[in-house]
């Protein structure tokens, strides 16, 4: 059973998703923890307290109904019935971990004994016991004598949904029951007259949320295999609204008929064995399996039952069953606020927790059976050509043995593959690499594992007398007694211990690729990765509302087609909503064998859009024609894929730092348009496009180029602002409605915008030397003990901008700032905290500028120690050392401010003319009159460079305001020597008209 999950219409059943796991659930006394207690089972948990503060509570229904008011916009209302047993529950939940929130202001008032209302400043709540409210659309009078119809397998009091209500109403007593009969999940309350021979109205027990069960019940009712249907008094059903009084002039109502179409969507457990996408709007039939809705809807409100999800048991710290409530609603509703609801969802369900620099940099991986000598030299091969590479995967094969049948799992490296595993493990090590195993939950082998004797040990039984078997598995002792190591994970903390010194007698592993069942097995394998790392890690697919908490996402093995890349984007912005951060197959993994999974534009794209992506890794199936390592295409395919690799490593410190303030603002560093332009309607338009780091809008190419244009297009939506297109270097302007916006792209090209006046922090591009561990790399001082950071400044027409980098080494904020004045001085400033005093190189590169003629210090404690003019990219790049002092500036001046008419995309024409030219060059037998016009617009790069070595601004602008003239001139002629046959003069025309 997936852990709980966003609802759709109570009228409708509460969804409840199978997983990947049928769980056979311990027994667990639900007693509640004492206030103030806590929770300290684990680092994830960590400070979280899931005791409300006593004044939060709001008491209901003669004690059987319970309001927790969270916040001033999310309240929990919990029903626990009349059964004997039957208890609110205090205990944290796999979802919901913290609940002792300062108490706000609310009010309180009973204008009846079964009715309350509760007002805070941003809900009014109101709730009437004795109301009888019919779900489903369904109306009934008044309670009459009724029918329970207790079909199921869970016990009276203890109430789930049928996946099937279809067929329902209208029947007899004995009809509904038989309905009901044929889901073994299914309780139903049958509403109908003192006659069981009328006819009946059948309500879901889960759709009549908040009745009030009477006590008496009538003898009655007609056993059939073990379950009966018995008469009882009917339920009178409470009736609850909710209305949202700060949006919409407080126009907006919910009761439980309300439809979630408006919810913005979550995520799912994974992508496994997908081609294309899967439907994420959970209330839908036909929803994928394991989906669950966020706390975000365009409707203002969302809501969450949690009554079937797991517990964490503050007893035994270990999971447990769900406690026996009938409900378990949390209520959220921030208007359109969605960073309130998000920050508001993180303190309740805990924050975002840090993850390891490394994973954010290139991860190689592919299901093959690579030896260790293999996965040296493919790392070798990437720092040759300068492409970083930070984690390295051994797929199943790390466990291949050839004399043994280990299936996919296995303890023990392979004594083929990998002779001497400490001996590999060094060698990475001292290259900075990190590494991670692909792990499958599968018993344990006598003669296979080395840890076998230690398990059975811990286990408490000798294995020899039973013939060695698996464990677990048949032969051994009870609970062992089955293979399913997922369920003795959870249902034994015995065995989840023993199992994780299992792990512990592979040497070399800190933390482990779960390509396996996730939920609780990730929150382990998380929280003991921590004892041996700075950070926790896990790697597994989505188990679950909290499973955010134990970073990051295997989204599994999707099939390599346009379709697949084409959803990606939009499902991981959606993740996003529940804070989850995915990490795909770049690339994708499975075949179908056809053209697609052997297109190097459809593996270009992919990599292009990975270097935007929360995860950059490859992992494809064992087809020999599949290639992963650009070097293995031809030209120009493989140059722009390095550059797309190169490209990610650039954008680590940006991606990191985002990282570290999501877990104080709730902000994933990937996430959809409309949460920070909420009101724009643009921004829902297309749910592929999403802002990145903060402060890029990235709208990943998924579309294959046109055959004639050799140009990929898309659609987009842009805010209100000045924007500059950083492929092509040109400024766009939104209008406070925002812009659609159509844009084409070549090959290398990625639509990638930034607003005026960024700054983003980069990384230096990998060398040879650098490349190995470059994500981390960057982050440790030289042998100088000098740090390097460098700054892209976009200043576009700006007057001034901002960006900020978290630097590991200090555990400090690094700030850069910028300022331009009248006469184009430009003055960067970098700030730090005093007690960061490691010494600093940084370098600004100013973006659409002309060279400075003046460079100078404007502290004591900067020193300038290198500047550089390039005028292919018009970029001025300025090196400075801070010697460890708290700030550095320098001033940039001489250059005029560019005009806007120069600012036309000079940067991406120019190098699309460079391409077209080599293209042209092989058309044509001879450079001709034809040509020429080419070989001038190409080298204009050069005029302006030679124009700065004299300060000559207004040549340099000249050749600016004229490049699109000369773009034109140049097409025209072409067309006048090109072969009829060629198609370069439509391509010309495309790129550069």
């Amino acid at each position: 059973m997936m852990r709980g999950t966003w609802m759709k219409p109570l009228g409708e059943g509460v969804i409840r998703f199978a997983g990947m796991l049928t769980l056979t659930l311990m027994s667990v006394s639900l007693t509640a923890i004492a206030a103030g207690e806590g929770v300290s089972a684990g680092v994830s948990e960590r400070g979280a307290d899931p005791i409300a503060d006593p004044g939060a509570f709001v008491v209901a229904n003669n004690g059987s109904t319970r309001f927790t008011i969270l916040t001033d916009r999310v309240f929990r209302v919990e029903h626990r019935g009349l059964a004997p047993n039957s208890t609110f529950i205090d205990a944290p939940t796999l979802s919901f971990i913290n609940r002792k929130l300062p108490v706000p202001d609310f009010t309180v008032t009973r204008p009846s004994p079964d009715t309350v209302v509760i007002t805070t400043a941003a809900l009014r709540i109101e709730y009437n016991a004795s109301k009888p409210t019919p779900r489903g659309g369904t109306s009934c009078a008044e309670p009459r004598p009724g029918y329970d119809a207790d079909c199921g397998d869970c016990p009276c009091g203890r109430y789930r949904t049928s996946a099937a209500k279809e067929g329902l109403a209208n029947l007899t007593s004995a009809e509904c029951c038989t309905a009901c009969d044929k889901d073994t999940q299914c309780n139903v309350w049958v509403v109908t007259t003192a006659e069981p021979s009328n006819p009946a109205t059948c309500y879901l027990l889960s759709d009549a949320f908040g009745f009030k069960e009477s006590p008496d019940r009538i003898a009655g009712g007609t056993a059939r295999a073990n379950r009966s249907c018995h008469t009882a008094a009917a339920p009178a059903i409470g009736d609850l609204r909710v209305t949202l009084r700060q949006f919409r002039d407080g126009s907006t109502t919910w009761t439980p008929q309300s439809s979630p179409s408006g919810n913005l969507l979550g995520t799912s457990t994974s992508l496994d064995g997908i081609t294309g996408g899967i439907d994420l709007r959970c209330f839908e039939a036909g929803a994928a399996a394991g989906c669950a809705l966020g706390p975000l809807s365009r409707d203002g409100w969302a809501i969450f039952e949690d009554s079937t999800t797991p517990i964490l048991d503050p007893t035994s710290e270990w999971y447990a069953p769900s406690g026996n409530l009938i409900a378990d609603l949390y209520f959220f509703g921030h208007g359109h606020d969605y960073a309130g609801a998000l920050r508001d969802f993180t303190a309740i369900t805990g924050p975002v927790p840090s993850v390891p620099r490394f994973v954010l940099g290139y991860w190689w991986s592919r299901y093959w059976p690579y030896t260790a000598e293999d996965l040296l030299d493919i790392a070798k091969g990437y720092a040759e050509r300068s492409i970083p590479i930070d984690v390295v995967v051994s797929d199943m094969a790390w466990h291949f043995h050839a004399e043994t049948h280990v299936d996919w799992g296995g303890y023990c490296w392979s004594p083929e593959l990998f002779p001497a595993p400490e001996l590999f493990l060094n060698k990475a090590s001292a290259l900075g690499l990190n590494l991670t195993l692909n792990l499958h939950l599968n018993p344990a082998q006598y003669g296979v594992d080395p840890g076998y004797d230690q398990l059975a040990s811990r286990l408490g039984f000798d294995p020899k007398p039973l013939g060695y078997p698996s464990i677990p598995g048949p032969g051994c002792p009870a609970p062992y007694n089955h293979g399913n190591v997922a369920d003795l994970l959870k249902t034994s903390k015995v065995f989840g211990q023993a199992y994780l010194e299992l792990l512990d007698s592979v040497p070399g592993v800190n933390w482990w690729w779960l390509d396996d069942v996730p939920d609780w097995t990730a929150r382990i394998l998380y929280e003991h990765s921590a004892k041996k790392m700075d950070t926790g890690l896990a790697f597994s697919r989505w188990g679950g509302l909290g499973s955010h908490r134990y970073p990051i996402g295997f989204s599994g093995d999707t099939y390599m087609e346009w379709s697949t890349l084409q959803f990606q984007p939009s499902f991981t912005a959606a993740a996003a909503n529940v804070l989850f951060w995915w990490s795909h197959d770049i690339g994708g993994h499975r075949s179908h064998y056809n053209a697609a999974a052997y297109d190097p534009e459809l593996y270009l794209r992919w990599l292009q859009w990975g270097a935007h992506a929360p995860i950059m890794r490859t992992h494809p199936q064992p087809d020999p024609n599949v290639e992963r390592r650009p070097w293995g295409y031809a030209l120009p395919y493989s140059d722009f894929m390095e550059t797309a690799i190169r490209r990610r490593g650039q954008l680590v410190p940006a991606i990191h730092t985002a990282l570290e303030q999501m877990r104080t603002t709730a902000l994933s560093p990937l996430r959809s348009l409309y949460i920070d332009w909420p009101e724009a309607d643009g921004a829902y338009l297309f749910n592929d496009t999403y802002l990145f780091c903060n402060v890029m809008v990235v709208a990943p190419m998924t579309n294959p180029q046109d055959n004639t244009t050799q140009l990929a297009t898309r659609a987009l939506w842009l805010p209100e602002g000045e924007w500059i297109d950083t492929a092509l270097h040109r400024v766009i302007t939104a209008p406070a409605s925002g812009l659609n916006l159509t844009v084409t792209s070549t090959l290398w090209e990625t639509p990638v915008f930034v607003p005026s006046g960024a700054v983003i922090p980069v990384a230096p591009l990998a060398t040879s030397v650098t490349a190995y561990g470059s994500a981390t790399n960057v982050a440790i001082p030289s042998a100088t003990g000098e740090l390097e950071q460098h700054w892209e400044v976009w200043a576009g027409a700006a007057m001034s901008g901002h960006g900020v980098v978290f630097e590991d080494a200090s555990l400090s904020w690094i700030n850069c700032s910028f300022a331009v004045a009248p006469n184009g001085a430009v003055t960067i400033s970098i700030t730090q905290p005093e007690s960061a005093t490691l010494s600093r190189v940084h370098q600004f590169d100013l973006k659409m500028a002309l060279a400075a003629t003046v460079i100078k210090a404007c502290d004591s404690g900067t020193k300038v120690i290198g500047s550089t003019f390039s005028g292919s990219l018009l970029q001025q790049s300025v090196r400075v050392s801070s010697g460890g002092e708290a700030t550095a500036c320098v001033t940039l001046s001489g250059s005029p401010l560019l005009p806007p008419e120069a600012r036309s995309g000079f940067v991406g024409l120019r190098e699309r003319g460079h391409i077209l030219k080599q293209a042209v060059d092989h058309a044509l037998p001879k450079p001709n009159t034809g040509s020429t016009g080419l070989y001038n617009f190409t080298t204009a790069a050069v005029r302006i460079e030679l124009a700065m070595t004299t300060a000559d601004y207004p040549a340099a602008i000249a050749e600016l305001m004229h490049f699109k003239a000369a773009a034109a001139t140049s097409v025209a002629m072409l067309k006048t020597v090109l072969p009829t046959s060629s198609n370069l003069s439509a391509v010309a025309e495309a790129w550069l008209l």
